[in-house]
């Protein structure tokens, strides 16, 4: 009998293995496009690029050599009849992400900064936080100023997804909140020193290098290759990770506020939450649902509430420190571009459906419900009546369950509805909520599992222990 549960152990673990290595393969081969971009940055006729020391061809010759090894590796594993299927997993998980992600990251920055070629370059995560950057360093308030005239102007301009649409409206706001501008202060002082130039990209290369360490950590071996590849793998998050969106900044704050909480210290939870809202404003959709999670089950309404505040109060500190600088330099501003700029309280700026998007104006665009990407609809009532329910709905999840992944779970599920009615849904975004979602299948703090967790393998107590 005992041989008959080890056996069903081992072929658990078997299953799993080779379950993440096809998670692994599929997801390299989705990111081999973030390789061909970078030739794409060269033209058609690569022998006449003047080649930068030591870039591009001895890196990307490299990162596709390893790439193939990846995949040659990943086919042969699958004949592995033993857990080592999860280790070769992990490994070939990391050198995927190296090879496909990281390596293609550092090759663009270089193109950009030697050629000036901006194509595979995000406005805002870059372009509009550098700018702001260099504002702070001149004295100027980055949400006083405008962007007219200056490289974001450029980008805009050479951006096929606005052509035909007067986007120089857009450039008088910084609709950014603080944290990436003054996580790059130091770095742009640095960089300057070191190799002349500053990319803001500089900032989200660590934040990806500790996401590699930490994602894993959150679940059980087994299913650790599947968590990088989800979260780090998934061209959602890769493509415009490369590109420079700031969504790298935000996952990094939420996953160590997850973290945090797993371990049940919500003071360093609320923190890190904290600083994922002074980053970007989808952050703020975990509120409901952690104020479930810290609201007392017993004792008066006034002794809930004293309790709750003080499980909140460092969140409120950590965002305060980072945000209260620009909010009270100019609060007319701040709130314009931060807050009312962003809920479109200030007007349409932006094309009905995004640029381009994958949302509901995009079925009402293709349904002809909506004529143009320069016509209205009522977005706001879906958004308050749809979400609003959601909320609601996951605020009293939290309040029965009381778990982290739950909060994920929640977070991800109301952030969703919420963009998915929007203006426009971004494909960036998915990378965000499939991150969220993955988290929701997590196991929760100090061992314990919610119901949605990924389970533990079958098999006797030697085997459970050796996957913790």
């Amino acid at each position: 009998m005992a041989r008959v549960i080890e056996n069903s152990g081992e072929s658990s673990d078997v299953a799993a293995g080779r379950l993440q290595l096809a998670l692994v393969v599929a997801f390299t081969v989705l990111n081999t496009g973030n390789i061909a971009n970078f030739w794409e940055l060269l033209g058609n006729d690569v022998a006449d690029w003047p080649c930068p020391v030591g870039v591009p061809y001895p890196d990307l010759s490299l990162a596709t050599g390893l790439l193939t090894f990846v995949l040659v590796v990943a086919v042969f594993s699958a004949y592995l009849r033993s857990r080592s299927c999860v280790t070769v997993g992990m490994v070939l998980a990391n050198l995927s992400v190296i090879a496909t992600v990281l390596w293609p990251l550092t090759a663009h920055i270089a193109v950009r900064h030697r050629t000036g070629d901006i194509r595979f370059t995000h406005d805002g995560g870059v372009f509009y936080t550098e700018q702001a950057i260099q504002y702070v360093l001149e004295g100027r308030n980055p949400y006083a100023e405008t962007y007219l005239g200056t490289p974001v102007e450029q980008k805009f301009a050479a951006d096929p997804g606005w052509q035909g649409w007067p986007y120089q409206p857009i450039l008088n706001f910084f609709p950014y909140l603080p944290f990436p501008v003054l996580a790059g202060l130091p770095l742009y002082w640095i960089s300057q020193q070191i190799v002349g130039f500053y990319d803001q990209r500089f900032l989200y290369l660590p934040a990806l290098i500790l996401l590699m360490w930490l994602v894993p950590r959150l679940f059980p071996r087994r299913w650790r290759p599947a968590a990088i590849s989800i979260a780090l793998l998934n061209p959602a998050v890769t493509v415009y990770f490369i590109q420079g969106t700031n969504d790298i900044l935000l996952m990094l704050w939420i996953i160590a506020g997850f973290a945090a909480l797993q371990r049940r210290r919500d003071g360093l939870a609320a923190v890190c939450w904290g600083l994922a809202s002074a980053t970007k404003q989808f952050a703020w959709f975990i509120w409901p649902f952690a104020l479930m999670y810290w609201w007392p089950e017993s004792g008066g309404f006034t002794q809930r509430f004293r309790g709750t505040v003080r499980k909140l109060w460092p969140a409120f500190a950590a965002a305060a420190a980072v945000v209260l600088p620009f909010a009270l330099w100019n609060p007319k501003e701040f709130l314009n571009d931060a807050i009312l700029f962003n809920f479109g309280l200030l007007g349409s700026f932006y094309p009905f459906g995004g640029t381009p998007g994958y949302g509901f104006p995009n079925i009402l665009l293709a349904l002809g419900i909506v004529p143009t990407v320069h016509h209205e609809f009522p977005l706001a009532v879906f958004q308050l009546v749809v979400g609003g329910a959601v909320i609601i709905a996951g605020m009293r999840n939290i309040r029965r369950e009381r778990s982290a992944a739950g909060i994920m779970r929640m977070t991800a599920l109301s952030l969703f509805t919420f963009l998915f009615f929007s203006r426009m849904f971004h494909y960036n975004y998915f990378g965000v909520i499939s991150t969220l979602v993955l988290l929701g299948a997590a196991p929760d703090a100090q061992g314990s599992r919610s119901r949605h967790s990924l389970d533990q393998p079958a098999g006797n107590a030697t085997v459970l222990n050796g996957l913790k």
